[in-house]
């Protein structure tokens, strides 16, 4: 709470500095060309403390955010025209008051490129590798995309008709594009390397659980890098990786059949109805899913019901306990016969359109194949099988992350994502699965886990429901592992110049898809919610809060530049007129234009505030 508190204060006091040196630009380049200053005060407000220095009554307000200064003749006074105040703003010639009205800017701009350089000169930053990746972690199961073949493991290269960058793309392509965005990238086969292009231009949808207004292809997830850190020391036993074989440092490489890519695809992994089994099919093995189910849901004909009667009785099965199967029968020897149908067809087809189905895992078993294994658990006889599916199990393999994530870049990232994973040992790893003598260094298969519930977990553990995690799985019946699995950080470290090129872009587009009316005003960001990203940058660590206060201070820079008569390149705009027709604007025609532009800008200021605040207490 301590924490909490100090990060929210210093989020404060770091808008407040980068306000006080936008004021501080105007008020040191007033006094170098012959302004009269009046006040300089630190915050708003009613002030707390005064004093007079230099001719400049200087104050502290109340509310110390920002601040401001009162050049002389910049408001008019009554009797007066403002361009006879002695040493006022109007008094002095247009290109003086550019020089006082731009170094507010130009000292915001200065010290985000200031900031950009310390963190390149020191090293850059760390980031989280889901921010830049091109390689696409989870994808839609019901969405065209993932019709069209497009899944976890596949990259971007285009979206919405631009260079991909990452994923901050893909939430901006949702709320900016059209009716429809353009996605291109390949289609990647891991274990044979082949890359397929494809470029499809596909329909935006609104998805469940999305902010409203904001739409999405299919592409849900980036890829990322899953990692162990540790078990809870006074709640670890209750994860269902307990004991599992798993280590500090592990990373999470497979699961039932596929490679891994985020932690939404392992979550819908988790959850599937499925089994990964081993099959022999005419003398070739053969692994793959087949569908888990319910017996209550399968048509089964009297003499396979009188078998499997015989087999709950062989493992004290009570009659009143559900039982899971797959959709064939089966005989003593474990040989597939005739596939069962189910009671509901039209609910199962239905259910099924809303699962994970991955063409190149999910199998469909064929008679006189026989069931060698269940999730590399070796099968003698057809009752095994019924013991094996009594509980949903996940087989996973893990490898040590090593030196991997100390050399990762955001300029090699993807390259050593895929160039790490240890293809070759994972296959031959799925090729002696019930070979328990056949341990790898570089592979682990751990010994198969069976997911619980986050209501078991807690029950489980004792432990406390904590919020986020409860807003995963608490309301849900879904499955998990008991455990937080890390997402790995990358060094990111542009050029200066790179950062400040990217930032006009950001804003070019932004104000360029607001006049468009491709972007609603609702998404942008107010005074609260800089608050907030500064309060989670320091929460981070101090180079995120430096960046952030950087980013910020460019943002305020170049804002203020813009055109409009409250804003700073307002004024400027009035002193280029002066100058190019040698004709003054009269100081009261200039605040007839600027007061109407601050009521807007008030009224903006107060949206977006609402908005920054519905998003702070909805989330």
């Amino acid at each position: 709470m301590e924490a909490t508190i100090l990060n929210f204060l210093l989020a404060g006091l770091g808008l407040s500095f980068l306000i006080f040196i936008h004021e501080l630009g105007h008020y040191w380049m007033a006094r170098r060309v012959g302004m009269k200053v009046e006040v300089f005060s630190i915050g708003f407000g009613k002030p707390l403390l005064s004093w007079q220095h230099d001719g400049v009554k200087w104050q502290i307000g109340a509310l110390l955010f920002g601040g401001y200064v009162k050049i002389a003749g910049m408001e008019s006074e009554e009797g007066k025209d403002s361009s006879q105040i002695p040493d006022g703003f109007y008094g002095k010639s247009p290109l003086a008051r550019i020089k006082v009205v731009f170094m507010g800017p130009f000292v915001n701009i200065v010290f985000a490129l200031m900031v950009f350089t310390l963190i390149w000169g020191t090293g850059g930053r760390k980031k989280p590798f889901e921010q830049e990746t091109h390689i696409i972690g989870w994808v839609d199961p019901s969405s065209e995309l993932s019709s069209q073949g497009v899944k976890a493991g596949d990259t971007i290269s285009s979206y919405n008709g631009k260079s991909f960058t990452g994923f901050k793309d893909l939430l901006s392509g949702g709320i900016l594009s059209g009716k429809s965005i353009e996605i291109k990238g390949d289609k990647v086969s891991y274990f044979t390397g082949e890359h397929t292009p494809y470029d499809y231009d596909l329909k935006g949808y609104q998805k469940e659980g999305f902010p409203k207004e904001m739409r999405t292809i299919g592409v849900l997830n980036p890829a990322s890098i899953l990692v162990f850190e540790r078990f809870d020391k006074e709640h670890g036993k209750a994860s269902p990786l307990y004991g599992s074989g798993i280590a500090d440092g592990d990373r999470i490489l497979w699961a039932n059949g596929e490679l891994i890519f985020s932690a939404s695809h392992l979550y819908h992994i988790i959850n599937q109805p499925s089994v990964y089994v081993t099959i022999e099919r005419n003398g070739e093995i053969l692994r793959g899913r087949v569908p888990r189910v319910a017996l209550s849901e399968l048509e089964i004909k009297p003499a396979f019901a009188s078998e499997l009667s015989d087999w709950r009785r062989e493992f004290k099965i009570a009659a009143g306990e559900e039982v899971y199967f797959i959709p064939y029968e089966v005989d003593a020897q474990g040989f597939i016969g005739k596939a069962l149908p189910y009671i509901d067809n039209d609910l199962i087809e239905e259910l099924q359109k809303q699962q994970y189905y991955n063409k190149e895992v999910d199998i469909t078993l064929k008679p006189k194949d026989r069931i060698v294994a269940v999730e590399g658990v070796s099968i003698q006889k057809g009752s095994d099988l019924l013991k094996e599916l009594k509980e949903k199990k996940i087989l996973l393999m893990t490898a040590p992350t090593k030196n991997l994530l100390a050399s990762m870049t955001f300029e090699n990232q993807d390259r050593l994502f895929v160039s790490s994973l240890p293809l070759d040992k994972i296959k031959e790893a799925v090729d002696r699965l019930e070979d328990k003598e056949a341990a790898s260094l570089d592979v682990k298969v751990l010994r198969p886990s069976v997911p619980i519930t986050y209501k078991e977990f807690i029950e489980a553990s004792g432990k406390k429901s904590e919020d986020r995690l409860e807003k995963a799985y608490g309301d849900k019946l879904s499955l998990f592992l008991g455990t937080e699995l890390r997402g790995a950080d990358v060094f990111y470290n542009p050029t200066p110049i790179q950062v400040f090129k990217d930032v006009l872009q950001e804003t070019y587009t932004t104000f360029s898809s607001l006049l468009k009316g491709n972007l609603s005003p609702k998404w942008l960001t107010g005074p609260v919610g800089m608050v907030k990203i500064m309060h989670d940058s320091w929460s981070v660590g101090f180079k995120e809060a430096l960046y952030w206060m950087g980013l910020i201070s460019l943002h305020l820079g170049v804002m203020n530049l813009l055109p409009l008569p409250v804003l700073d390149g307002g004024h400027i705009l009035f002193s280029l007129w002066e100058i190019v027709t040698r004709k003054r604007i009269a100081s009261r025609t200039v605040e007839r234009m600027v007061i109407p532009f601050a009521v807007l800008l008030i009224i903006f200021v107060v949206y977006i505030t609402y908005q920054d605040l519905s998003r702070l207490f909805t989330h």
